[in-house]
């Protein structure tokens, strides 16, 4: 497998380095010669070329006709984004990848099926899963299955039926009952009856009283005449 990477700084020589470690023939281009010291022990296993990335003919030189993958790496987007597009689109490489640092071009060209990666991203989701764990991952939590409940876990109690409303207190803004009258014949406390000196009603005759007729020949007794 015959692999291109442009940009000899820190990440593309410790990724030079792991792709001759996983069998990969591996050729790094850079602008600068003394980039290539970063290689380290593994200057003798990479083939190193100096040139731009982005010039057809340095790629040529390179071997691009017949490489495998092609990673841009260098510290500027745009010679990333167009390095990535020549091999893409002119050498029609299979496998391309391009490092963009700006995370709104980094969608942008992602929409328009440009294989990349974002170390600032990468680098705030790590940091934030260091600070926050990895549960914190919203994207992928998002679209995670919740757990299922073990049976021994607790369940919820039922509802609660609505309290029965509160008789107010007498007294508490409610008129209270009165008691039921007692009828005049179980009440001492009761009028009396007619008997005792109460007219009837509708000029009936009073109860245990003896009625006279007026007859004016009957001269009144000793007892009651008059002195």
């Amino acid at each position: 497998m015959k692999l291109i990477i442009l940009g000899c700084g820190r990440v593309g020589a410790t990724l030079a380095a792991m792709m001759t470690r996983h069998g990969y023939e591996v050729t790094i281009i850079d602008q600068k010669s003394e980039a290539f010291e970063r290689l380290a022990d593994f200057k003798d296993k990479v083939r190193t070329l100096v040139g731009d990335g982005i010039d057809e003919d340095v790629l040529r030189e390179a071997g691009i006709d017949d490489a495998d993958a092609f990673a841009a790496v260098t510290n500027g987007d745009n010679r990333n984004i167009m390095a990535a597009q020549i091999a893409s689109q002119i050498f029609h490489v299979e496998r391309v990848i391009c490092r963009i640092y700006d995370p709104i071009r980094l969608e942008t060209y992602r929409s328009l099926g440009l294989e990349s990666i974002s170390p600032t991203v990468v680098g705030a989701k790590l940091l934030r899963d260091k600070l926050l764990g990895p549960s914190a991952d919203v994207s992928s939590a998002a679209h995670a299955r919740p757990a299922a409940v073990p049976d021994s876990a607790p369940r919820s109690p039922a509802p609660l039926a609505p309290p029965a409303a509160a008789t107010p207190p007498s007294g508490a803004g409610v008129a209270p009952t009165a008691p039921p009258r007692a009828s005049p014949a179980s009440d001492p406390r009761a009028a009396p009856s007619n008997g005792a000196g109460t007219p009837p009603a509708n000029g009936a005759p009073l109860p245990n009283t003896v009625r006279r007729e007026f007859d004016p020949r009957r001269r009144p007794s000793e007892g009651t005449r008059r002195s």
